[in-house]
């Protein structure tokens, strides 16, 4: 049985799996994507701490945990369950991560028909995160959002004027509580762009809390998980009295 406004340790499908079907207003969440570890002892795992492959300061329990592609998906399509109709969701990703929800998406959801005219239930947000990332040839600035949305006809945006490209300075990594925290204020507009005062807002990857701060700026209701321990006592440490309503 789940309570309010907390993060539970738990894997993101069997967290999803005890929520009811259509129940969930907005999912916003940032997964641990598989195509990550192509960097593995180089690139962005400098940053992350954990050091270049054979230096001597690479240490493997740095490293976050990953989900592999087809978990991925399996998670996507949990996703579809608990969301109401209408409704959306965000997944970050990188550009290899977004064709492959976007394939799937377009294959599993239901598309929406205006005026004769198909429009898929996905679409690719940008953020652009200012600083350029690492790398040898035009170096990435930017990640996906992949936005989607569930049913044959969505809700609309509470904000029509936000653009696709958004554009928020990255966290440095010494600031961060956790390896790519997101920035609390890409996910503030996130979050008030496709929620109200009320509403549920899940995170079944939660990570430092992110999606739980913004929620509640919001007046939001929050739920998520994370499988690290380190991460739920930290995405929890702001909310040390959390609504005890069950829910689920």
């Amino acid at each position: 049985m789940y309570c309010l406004c907390k993060t539970y340790k738990s894997d993101a499908l069997v967290f999803l799996k005890d929520l009811r079907d259509e129940s969930v207003d907005l999912v916003l969440t940032d997964p641990p994507y598989e195509s990550g570890n192509k960097w593995r002892g180089v690139g962005t795992t400098a940053r992350r701490g954990m050091g270049r492959a054979g230096t001597g300061s690479d240490d493997d329990s740095k490293r976050f945990l990953v989900v592999s592609n087809d978990y991925l998906l399996k998670v996507v399509n949990e996703i579809y369950r608990v969301l109401k109709i209408g409704h959306h969701a965000y997944v970050m990703a990188d550009w290899e991560t977004a064709v492959l929800i976007c394939q799937h998406v377009e294959k599993t959801w239901p598309w929406r028909t205006v005026s004769g005219v198909k429009i898929s239930p996905f679409k690719a947000l940008v953020w652009d995160r200012i600083a350029m990332g690492l790398g040898y040839s035009y170096r990435s600035r930017h990640e996906f959002i992949c936005f989607l949305r569930k049913g044959k006809k969505w809700n609309q945006l509470n904000d029509l004027g936000v653009p696709d490209v958004l554009q928020y300075k990255r966290v440095p990594p010494s600031s961060a509580d956790v390896p790519t925290q997101k920035p609390f204020h890409l996910f503030r507009v996130l979050v008030a762009q496709s929620s109200s005062e009320g509403d549920l807002v899940v995170d079944p990857f939660m990570g430092s809390g992110t999606t739980a701060r913004a929620a509640h700026a919001l007046n939001r209701k929050w739920l998520g998980c994370d499988i690290e321990q380190a991460h739920v006592d930290i995405a929890n440490k702001e909310f040390c009295n959390p609504e005890q309503k069950s829910l689920f």
